[in-house]
């Protein structure tokens, strides 16, 4: 009976490390280079009435039809300085947002705004999402290895082989989770580069 009872749970914790690896795989193996394009739209640069080197910058930044997107960054450069604009977080399919910044400048042709990163919300989604079922997966392996009761078996070995087996898949998943946090940090870092002028 016990030993049926750990066979159920092995086959399940290996039926369910496989389903998150064969989901991983498929989220992770999606291109950078799929991500939704990512524009913005200078609509006007009016010099100060006072100051002769500040301009405000009005422009929009859009998100094509194969949005959603999350944390645009697109910065304002100019020969004197460079500063972020401010958006939204997320973008969804076609949406432009307006953007003002002011910026000082000794030339106003040389003022221009870039889109520095953005990431694709939905593949950033995902990895959050597996990550979480790895977390609750390596709780459960937790909780099983505390439960389980030497006295439940007909010989010490028997406990030891148990354990062995619950220990072995609690290893498997968290070694799986530090190589997938390691993956969406690097994907983070990616999508997110330092600023640069």
């Amino acid at each position: 009976m016990q030993n049926s009872r750990i066979s159920s749970k092995k086959i399940l914790v290996i039926f369910t490390l496989l389903t998150i690896v064969t989901v991983i795989s498929l989220n992770y193996s999606q291109s950078i280079a799929q991500t939704p394009h990512v524009y913005h739209e200078e609509i006007e640069i009016i010099p100060d009435k006072i100051n002769p080197k500040l301009f405000t910058f009005i422009g929009n930044a859009c998100v094509d039809s194969k949005g959603g997107i999350i944390n645009p960054k697109i910065m304002l450069y100019s020969d004197l300085e460079q500063k972020p604009l401010s958006l939204v977080n997320v973008f969804g399919s076609d949406e432009c947002f307006g953007a003002v910044q002011k910026i000082l400048a000794d030339d106003p042709e040389s003022i221009h705004a870039k889109v520095i990163a953005y990431g694709d919300y939905s593949v950033i989604q995902k990895m959050e999402e597996n990550i979480d079922e790895l977390k609750k997966l390596q709780t459960t392996q937790q909780l099983e290895i505390k439960e389980l009761n030497p006295y439940d078996f007909n010989t010490h070995q028997k406990y030891i082989d148990a354990m062995r087996k619950i220990s072995d898949a609690l290893w498997n998943t968290q070694k799986l989770l530090q190589q997938e946090t390691a993956k969406y940090y690097e994907t983070q870092r990616y999508l997110h580069p330092p600023v640069e002028p």
